[in-house]
């Protein structure tokens, strides 16, 4: 661990002193020991929690059988968590780090203490820097709020299955493409930039997934508005609506076609038609012009 994220040293008893030493050296029947001959209680700290070694399962599960507040530990920078630093221990540390999240260490949606954390993903960030297998990262991405930034260091380390976890959980909370589609173009280059063929073909298929889930939607509000229409239409005449009422006009109807026209337009364009980086499709379809315009002009 960081010794610059550990407190000012501090006097400790000598027995404490001990158990701290036990805990360094990894002697788990030792430290046992110790607990026991100073009537360490269920609920007590019986050693600093950074002194803890975040590689050790077994001592892990002592310390935590006292103290099982361990797993929640966060340092004073904001940024650092028992949890996110068994995390950086690698893929041979995936025992301690499953023992972590099966035991409460990320917390809970509404649970003030780790919103911070939470938001930012300062856990989930280290486990895929630091290739943490995928059954790890699937425990942390449904309690991770804010996914942009794993999303970009998983494009950035080039793990594909990372990836398709993340998107796939953007598609489950109903996350809708951006207005203007800047957001997808840029989902786009960055794929493009990983250089990995795996990273691009994920992203492409989350990027049809929302437009097709978009046209969909469309559809279903465009079906919605034609039977509106058709309720009112039937109480004008066989319900004895008010003289004044009528049916939707033209100029309504046209509108209501251009929304969707919108709405369904394509508003990303796949890298395997992209010459010189991800573009819009309203910008590709600008650059051919009809034939004959050119003869028109001159006229």
């Amino acid at each position: 661990m960081d010794e610059s994220l550990s407190p000012e040293p501090e006097t400790l008893p000598p027995h404490q002193e001990a158990m701290i030493e036990a805990c360094k050296a990894g002697q788990v029947a030792e430290l046992q020991n110790l607990f026991h001959e100073h009537d360490v209680k269920h609920g007590d700290d019986p050693i600093p929690y950074w002194h803890a070694a975040q590689e050790d399962l077994e001592m892990l599960k002592l310390i935590y059988s006292y103290a099982p507040e361990i797993v929640r530990f966060a340092y004073d920078d904001h940024a650092t968590t028992f949890l996110s630093l068994a995390c950086e221990g690698g893929p041979q540390n995936a025992p301690v780090v499953d023992f972590l999240l099966d035991h409460g260490a990320m917390g809970k949606k509404g649970d003030d203490y780790f919103s911070y954390l939470y938001h930012l993903g300062v856990e989930l960030v280290p486990a895929i820097q630091h290739d943490q297998p995928t059954e790890i990262i699937k425990k942390m991405v449904p309690k991770t709020s804010r996914l942009w930034l794993p999303i970009n260091v998983a494009m950035g380390q080039k793990r594909a299955d990372v990836l398709e976890l993340l998107l796939n959980e953007e598609e489950n909370r109903g996350t809708k493409p951006s207005s203007d589609g800047e957001q997808e173009q840029l989902l786009l280059r960055r794929a493009q930039e990983s250089e990995d063929k795996k990273v691009m073909a994920v992203v492409e298929r989350h990027l049809r997934n929302m437009e097709e889930r978009t046209a969909k939607s469309a559809a279903t509000a465009r079906d919605v508005r034609s039977t509106r229409a058709s309720t009112q239409s039937r109480r004008w005449w066989q319900f004895g609506a008010r003289a004044d009422s009528k049916l939707p006009s033209k100029t309504d109807a046209e509108g209501s076609s251009s929304a969707t026209q919108t709405s369904t337009r394509k508003w990303w364009w796949p890298l395997s038609k992209v010459t010189h980086g991800p573009e819009s499709a309203d910008s590709y379809h600008q650059k051919k012009e009809p034939l004959g315009s050119a003869s028109d002009e001159e006229d």
